[in-house]
């Protein structure tokens, strides 16, 4: 069997990519008993699973190829991309990586640009080989991909994507708004004019808007509108899985991403 463990930024970024593998013929794993083994230490056993109370146990969200293939992929929230790599090696070093047949780092462009965050998380990923010593991790060093896109050689193989869609400036939210632009014209616009008269009205000087202003903040307050009143009091990832807001695989939009799903076991 082969086994793809992919990280990602938040639980949205987990939410769409799950409905790329479903488009692709893997089912959700919602019961323990059906968890494969590679991934049932993956699962905490006990609450807290450290220090901090949280409100919410993590886990990552397990998919199995539900059309005869033997594969399946396991994605971790790491909550920002400043510690993807870091959620990574903490998953790898209680992994049994020999058994890993690929590893996907998905991150946001952001204002940087897709070129420049690779660059990033390439550079994470080198300082992670440099930390860890290969003779009490299996599978490391990792080969570090040197294309976007594509996966490098290496056993598990690694390969890096960037959002939107490994070309402009952006991130998932990017996509999420043209989408909602095609699938719910009428909606959108509501959003976008509501959206514009905040921003007009509001003077700049105050700073509870200061995040709204900044970077992504205005796409992302546009998708959460935008998921509420599609879902009212769900939170964007179940938004995202309970209405039909996503294209098919064939959108050429989704086709960069739906790609890098796919190559994850070729």
């Amino acid at each position: 069997m082969q086994h793809s463990l992919v990280v990602v930024e938040g639980v949205h970024d987990a939410a769409f990519l799950g409905h790329l593998l479903i488009a692709n013929g893997f089912r959700a794993i919602d019961n323990i008993v059906d968890v494969p083994d590679i991934w049932r230490d993956l699962i905490p056993k006990i609450f807290p699973d450290g220090s901090k109370l949280k409100h919410v146990v993590s886990y990552p969200d397990i998919y199995i190829n539900a059309v005869g293939r033997e594969q399946t992929v396991a994605i971790k929230v790491a909550g920002d991309v400043s510690i993807l790599i870091e959620e990574l090696q903490a998953s790898l070093e209680i992994l049994n990586v020999s058994e890993i047949y690929s590893i996907a780092i998905v991150a946001d462009a952001d204002d940087i640009g897709s070129n420049a965050r690779f660059d990033y998380v390439k550079n994470l990923l080198h300082a992670m080989n440099e930390s860890v010593d290969p003779r009490s991790v299996r599978g490391f060093p990792l080969v570090v991909p040197t294309d976007l896109d594509k996966f490098g050689g290496g056993a598990p193989r690694v390969g890096v994507f960037i959002l939107p869609d490994n070309q402009r400036a952006g991130t998932l939210e990017t996509l999420l708004c043209e989408f909602s632009a095609e699938r719910f014209p009428l909606i959108d616009s509501a959003v976008k004019a509501l959206i514009y008269e905040v921003d007009k009205t509001v003077p700049i000087t105050e700073k509870y808007l200061k995040s709204f202003r900044k970077g992504a903040g205005k796409s992302k307050a546009h998708v959460s509108i935008v998921g509420n009143f599609l879902s009212p009091g769900s939170s964007l990832a179940v938004s995202l899985t309970k209405s039909d807001w996503l294209p098919t695989k064939n959108n050429e939009k989704i086709a960069p991403v739906n790609g890098f799903i796919k190559a994850l076991f070729e």
